[in-house]
């Protein structure tokens, strides 16, 4: 197999052999990155938007529960991506709509350019350029 890395024969054959069935295992490192960090600011950015929706509709406020659990993501963020990085994450998550819930332009300082942040995908795309090293 083409895509094949060290040892993923004896990796194969024990899945194979707990599965019972033919598995395929690919060595993609900059696939596997995007598609984690995707899904990982995709459910950070649910949970946020239902903790709204809760407030909202039933008045309960979640933040002593919540807010350290945040503080603890942002954290492991900046030890992950760094603090320009983390940055942008966090305006991506808690900021990147207006109140009428309108896409906001983020305007990079240093390059004097503006992006438009959709999706996760588009976030990632902007770290990587942004801040190679991330």
């Amino acid at each position: 197999m083409s895509n094949d890395f060290k040892d993923s024969k004896q990796i194969r054959e024990l899945f194979e052999s707990i599965l019972g069935s033919d598995v395929t295992i690919k060595d993609n490192l900059k696939g596997t990155e995007e598609t984690v960090f995707c899904l990982f600011i995709s459910k950070l950015d649910e949970s946020r938007l239902k903790e709204d929706l809760i407030f909202d509709s039933a008045e309960i406020d979640l933040k002593k529960i919540t807010d350290p659990l945040w503080l603890v993501i942002e954290i492991m963020m900046r030890m992950l991506y760094g603090e320009e990085a983390t940055e942008m994450i966090m305006w991506f998550l808690f900021e990147r709509f207006d109140g009428d819930g309108k896409l906001l332009e983020l305007f990079d300082k240093d390059t004097n350019k503006k992006y438009k942040l959709a999706t996760p995908k588009d976030l990632f795309a902007f770290i990587k350029h942004r801040f190679p090293i991330s």
